[in-house]
């Protein structure tokens, strides 16, 4: 019997790759360069650090549906947050009146 040893591995998804690339743009109100990764392309607004302002970030996409979905986890968390708070004051309201 001979068997092939990597017919019984695991097979290894490809990574993503990671894109360390340092980006820039020019801030319209003072014309400095502003550097960023790709990190921060979802966010909305990027900040200039020579003049403070924000600007437009060019990598932002709204219809991006990871932006929905962290949105979507973001509310229910906190959704999730204030039902239990709102249980807690309940229970200690009720004993609390009650005796």
């Amino acid at each position: 019997m001979n068997h092939d040893e990597n017919a019984f591995r695991p097979r290894r998804q490809p990574e993503e790759a990671k894109d360390d690339r340092i980006y820039s743009t020019t801030c319209p109100h003072c014309g400095a360069e502003v550097y960023y990764k790709l990190e921060v392309k979802d966010e909305k607004r990027l900040y200039c650090l020579s003049c403070g302002k924000q600007l437009p970030n060019p990598h932002y996409d709204p219809s991006d549906p990871r932006r929905r979905r962290r949105l979507l986890s973001q509310g229910l968390a906190i959704a999730l947050v204030i039902a239990v708070f709102a249980a807690a004051a309940w229970f200690l309201l009720r004993y609390t009146f009650s005796a």
